[in-house]
């Protein structure tokens, strides 16, 4: 019995001394851009980085919806088209950090579409 009490009452210290660690404030949160701002950047990022998107010269995207993270990353969808006709399956998302820049793109196509 006497062990227990010895064992709770160190157990109790050490977590008050853990939590006496812990700044009394804490680093704000990042802040995600709005959606337009993450939609012209995920548009300028295809522009930039086409072979990222699989994008031919051929190829248009437009917005279709933006998700915005609280840690400040965004989810741009978008779906394709090519010479205007919809590529079924050609949608991808753009997944862009805080500042704008490309995180990671999802997307089914493997190659770009040939230009004609």
């Amino acid at each position: 019995m006497r062990t227990r009490v010895i064992l709770s009452a160190t157990t109790l210290a050490a977590a008050a001394g853990l939590i006496a660690t812990v700044p009394a404030t804490a680093a704000p949160a990042a802040r995600p851009t709005t959606p337009a701002q993450a939609t012209a950047f995920a548009q300028t990022a295809v522009k930039d980085r086409a072979a990222l998107f699989a994008a031919s010269t051929s190829d248009a995207f437009a917005a279709r919806g933006t998700k915005l993270d609280a840690t400040g990353i965004s989810h741009v969808h978008m779906d394709r088209t090519y010479h205007g006709l919809q590529v079924i399956g050609g949608d991808v998302i753009a997944h862009l950090n805080a500042d704008g820049s490309v995180r990671e793109v999802t997307r089914t196509l493997l190659a770009p579409s040939p230009s004609a």
